[in-house]
C-alpha cells in the first residue's frame, strides 16, 4: 500500500534533514581542519546521504505519489515532485557510490591542504585573495594567481574520472551525460540556458 502523502513527506524530510546536516558538519570539519579523519568522516556522510536518496523504494513512492497526487494541493504536490526528483537524480548502484564520494573525498582533500607557493614561500588562500586585490606589482600578481591555480593539476585526474563515472551513471537512465541530467531533472532547460549563455534571445 502507497503511503499518504503527507506522511511521505514528513518521513522523507525528517530523514533527509538528519543526513545533510550531518554530511554539512562533517565537510565542515573536513574542510577546517584538512586531516584524514575529517575525511573520511565526510566521505561516510555523504555516502549515507546518497544511499538515502539512492533508496529504490522511496524513489518508487516518490515517482507513484508525483504521478497521482492531486491539484488542489499545489504545495504538496510541488513537494512530491522535488522529492522524486531528488530521488532520480541518485539513482545508481553501491559501488558507484563508494567510488565517487571516495574520488570527491580525495579531491576535495587537495582542494583543502593545497598551497600555492610563490619565491619559495607558501601562503594560504586567504593570502592570495588579499595580493589579488590589493597588490600593485602586476607582475607579483600573475605569480601569484599563476601559483594558485597548479592545484587544477593534482586534482585532475580525480576530476576526470568523477567525470566518466557520473555520465556512466546518467547514460544508464537514459540521459546522454551527466549534464544533460542535471539539467532536467533540475527542470532547467538546456536549449533556453545556451541561449543565455550566448547572449542569444530566448525562443
Amino acid at each position: 500500500m502507497t503511503e499518504k502523502p503527507q506522511g511521505f513527506i514528513t518521513r522523507v524530510t525528517d530523514q533527509a534533514r538528519s543526513l545533510y546536516k550531518r554530511f554539512t558538519l562533517a565537510m565542515w570539519q573536513s574542510a577546517t581542519t584538512g586531516s584524514e579523519d575529517a575525511a573520511q568522516g565526510e566521505k561516510q556522510a555523504k555516502a549515507a546521504l546518497m544511499r538515502f536518496w539512492a533508496d529504490s523504494d522511496l524513489y518508487q513512492t516518490a515517482k507513484t505519489l508525483h504521478e497521482s497526487c492531486p491539484e488542489e494541493d499545489p504545495i504538496q504536490r510541488r513537494t512530491i515532485k522535488r522529492i522524486y526528483l531528488s530521488s532520480a537524480k541518485a539513482q545508481q548502484d553501491e559501488a558507484t557510490i563508494d567510488t565517487i564520494t571516495e574520488l570527491e573525498t580525495r579531491a576535495q582533500q587537495m582542494f583543502y591542504n593545497f598551497r600555492a607557493v610563490v619565491d619559495g614561500k607558501s601562503i594560504t588562500d586567504n593570502d592570495v585573495e588579499n595580493i589579488l586585490r590589493t597588490h600593485h606589482d602586476p607582475e607579483y600578481v600573475r605569480q601569484v594567481w599563476e601559483a594558485s591555480k597548479r592545484v587544477g593539476k593534482e586534482v585532475a585526474d580525480h576530476v576526470r574520472e568523477l567525470a566518466r563515472l557520473r555520465n556512466k551513471s546518467a547514460q544508464a537512465q537514459g540521459y546522454r551525460d551527466h549534464f544533460e541530467r542535471f539539467l532536467v531533472l533540475n527542470e532547467i532547460d538546456e536549449t533556453q540556458l545556451m541561449l543565455e549563455a550566448t547572449g542569444q534571445e530566448s525562443l
